[in-house]
């Protein structure tokens, strides 16, 4: 019997499931705290708390596409791209639970090897567009600081899109706003100082199908998630970004989604019940826009 908890306890067949669940347990490359290798397990715990029926698409997802949990854990980003591959050849929709930042690139990479064309959705407080380091014989090194400048270059990438960054270096922000930048990054600072949502519809024309959906979970309010790698003051509200990954999915196929940074804090599992029910949403909101696979 497998000692991998099931996300919310049930178990499809690989060959029945729509979505597979993988746990990427890596924090090696963290900058800030590490902790985020504690976080696959503790979400899928968490799962077993989430009532299946979601109120607000008024159906159980999971019923009509059925989850699978893959034994055991992808453990480096090559072992990451290849999990993901795999669900893909399922006509599965993958679900990556972090793990830090880095274990993105894994599923970013997958997808580029399936898409002619597609772009990168990243909620995030920080750019994570750093220098890559320089890589000696045998050496491959991308931190999590850097999984997005990595991501650039991905074949068949068209543009990252990013939303409620709250941090960047000078470095990071030549990236952003280069001639020939393909970053498009919804700065907290500039959101805050609205009070409509018609930014939504910006964000959604900027994405072109199908959409790898990374959140880290540092761009949520620390109300929200309160422990994770990368940690700034603000962040989105749980019901704000809901409403926005809701236009997302409807008007765009998201081909796979990932959930990162968190840390687990022992004896409080507010930021792991709302990791499992966050994937959970993504999930609903996936099943009900008809534009999975």
């Amino acid at each position: 019997m497998s000692e991998t908890p099931l996300f919310l306890g049930r178990q499809a067949s690989q060959e029945d499931a729509k979505f597979w669940v993988l746990s990427a347990p890596l924090d090696e490359t963290a900058d800030l705290q590490k902790g985020q290798a504690a976080a696959p397990p503790a979400i899928l715990t968490a799962s077993l708390y989430v009532e299946p029926y979601d109120e607000e698409v008024a159906s159980a997802p999971t019923e009509t596409a059925p989850v699978h949990t893959v034994e055991g854990s992808a453990t480096s980003i090559e072992a990451i791209q290849e999990a993901v591959e795999t669900a893909f050849d399922a006509n599965a929709v993958p679900v990556i639970l972090g793990g830090e930042p880095a274990v993105s690139l894994g599923g970013i990479r997958a997808l580029s090897e399936k898409a002619e064309d597609f772009t990168i959705l990243h909620v995030t407080s920080r750019a994570h567009l750093r220098p890559l380091p320089e890589q000696g014989p045998g050496q491959a090194i991308e931190p999590s600081n850097a999984v997005m400048r990595a991501a650039l270059a991905c074949e068949n990438l068209g543009k990252i899109v990013q939303v409620g960054v709250r941090s960047v270096s000078a470095e990071e922000s030549e990236v952003i706003f280069g001639d020939e930048s393909r970053i498009e990054t919804f700065f907290a600072c500039d959101l805050a100082k609205r009070s409509d949502e018609d930014w939504h519809e910006d964000l959604v024309q900027e994405l072109s199908t199908p959409v790898y959906l990374s959140v880290d979970l540092s761009g949520l309010d620390r109300s929200v998630v309160p422990s994770v790698g990368s940690p700034e003051p603000g962040g989105l509200g749980w019901w704000e970004l809901l409403r926005l990954l809701k236009k997302v999915t409807a008007r765009r196929r998201v081909a796979a989604f990932d959930v990162v940074d968190l840390i687990p804090i022992e004896g409080d599992m507010n930021g792991d019940f709302a990791a499992a029910r966050l994937a959970h949403k993504i999930m609903a909101y996936l099943v009900a826009s008809g534009k999975m696979l």
